[in-house]
């Protein structure tokens, strides 16, 4: 059972609802607040078309870290660049300026 959400919790949560264009990430936010307007967990599931499991793994994570936590998938970190810091430069600059079809033409030039 999760305690219920402060009037605080709830408007910060409802602001990043209405900011997040993830999918992925709102999805996780109406978890929190159904899970607050006391929805049962398998009406929740049912709504949003999640499992059961990814529905208490949200609330673990809005326990432990709130929205911060909860939005983080650690997904965002890729691979470190072996590209030198003018390499990348130059990179930034050609990709501000040229128009590139696809990822193999980026790859190409770089």
């Amino acid at each position: 059972m999760m305690r219920s959400l402060t009037k605080t919790e709830r408007e910060e949560l409802l602001s990043e609802l209405r900011r997040e264009d993830n999918k992925k990430y709102a999805d996780r936010i109406r978890t929190i607040l159904l899970l607050d307007r006391d929805w049962p967990i398998e009406q929740i599931a049912e709504a949003l078309f999640l499992s059961i499991s990814s529905i208490h793994r949200y609330r673990k994570s809005y326990e432990e870290g709130a929205v911060e936590q909860l939005i983080h998938d650690g997904y965002f970190f890729g691979k470190r660049t072996s590209l030198s810091s003018d390499e990348l430069s130059t990179l930034e600059d050609s990709l501000n300026t040229q128009k590139f079809l696809s990822s193999k033409e980026v790859a190409a030039f770089i």
